[in-house]
This record gives C-alpha cells, structure tokens and sequence, in this order.
C-alpha cells in the first residue's frame, strides 16, 4: 500500500507543471520563496492598514475600477465594520502591488535554475487534469476569499464570517493572494510547455 502512495506521489509530482523538485537549485529556491511569499504579502497587507492610503477615496475607486466583482464585499464591510472595510481595501491594494513583483521573482529563479540548464519536465494529460483541478479549487478560493458576502450576519456572533473582518483578514487575504500567485506562475508554465514542449502521455 505504501509503495502504490509513493510512486502515486511521484506520478504526481512529475505531472506538476511546474514541480519544485525541477532542479536541486530550484527547489531550494522555493523553500524559502514560497514561504517568504506569503509573509512578505501579509505584512504587508498590515503594513498597509496603518498608512492613510486606503483610507483615500481614490483607494477604493481604484480597487473598484480594477476589480468591480468585489463591490458587494466593500459595500458589505462599509455597512457592518468600516475598520475591516480599511483593511479588505489594504489587503487587495498589497496584492495588486506584490502579486506581480512574486510571479517576476518566481519566472527568474525559474528561468536560471531550470530553464537555462535545459531540464524542463515535460507536460502531461495527467499535468492538464492537475491545472484543470488547480483552477477550480483557485476560483473557490478567490470567492471565498475575495468575493463571498454572509447572506446572514450578527455583529456579536460573526461564526466564521469572522475571518473576512479585521484583524484577520489580512492573514487570510494576504496568504491566499501568494497561493493565487503561485498558481498562475504554474499555469503560464504550464501552457508554455504545452506549446514549445508537449508531453508524450
């Protein structure tokens, strides 16, 4: 039983479109980069909360006009909790800026220690089903991370609401954006290899 679960995880990490153990260099790479992604973009996202920038107008209308689907969770916490409307509007301004800067970061270490030696792992049907469950379980996570409004809300007993609302969210917000980000980088991988390297199975 055990070996049949190994060799499924070995299957499974060589179908990854983008696998950490690529290379011994990448991999120590993204043991610290995936980590320190997520820290970074949490901090942040804090950080950010203290300033008077999202508390601007011009804060929120950008946000707004850059990502109009999360109108409904800004209206929501300006009505029940304007400190946590404060801190969603900081989150998803650190985002915007960081998410970016990590999909760059990532594509260079990956262009040095992979790319640029030639040991690409080759793509797979398997490698199109894991993109493919990657995407759902990535648009569920935006959802309830970004999106998701309580139909039901008591101010004195939030439940698990709560996390949407400060101090939380910017833990939550913030670690879920690098995960997103991670992600894309392993799809735009992904397609690349599909189009200059298909895979044999």
């Amino acid at each position: 039983m055990s070996e049949s679960f190994e060799k499924f995880k070995k299957d499974l990490t060589a179908a990854s479109p983008a696998p950490y153990c690529e290379t011994l260099e990448y991999k120590k790479f993204m043991d610290v980069f995936f980590l320190a992604a997520m820290a970074v973009t949490v901090a942040v996202s804090y950080s950010l909360y203290v300033t008077p920038i999202p508390r601007t107008p011009g804060a929120e209308d950008l946000v707004l006009r850059l990502l109009p689907a999360l109108e409904s969770r800004v209206s929501f916490l300006g009505l029940v909790d304007e400190k946590s409307k404060i801190s969603y509007l900081a989150t998803v301004l650190s985002c915007l800026f960081i998410c970016p800067i990590l999909f760059l970061l990532q594509g260079i270490a990956y262009w040095k220690t992979v790319i640029s030696k030639g040991v690409c792992v080759r793509v797979s049907k398997m490698s199109a089903v894991l993109v493919g469950i990657g995407t759902v379980w990535i648009i569920f996570l935006i959802y309830g991370g970004f999106i998701f409004v309580p139909h039901s809300f008591h101010p004195g007993r939030p439940g698990m609401s709560g996390v949407l609302f400060w101090p939380v969210f910017p833990l939550l917000g913030g670690s879920s954006a690098a995960l997103v980000a991670n992600f894309f980088f392993a799809n735009f991988v992904w397609a690349l290899k599909a189009i200059f390297q298909p895979g044999e199975g």
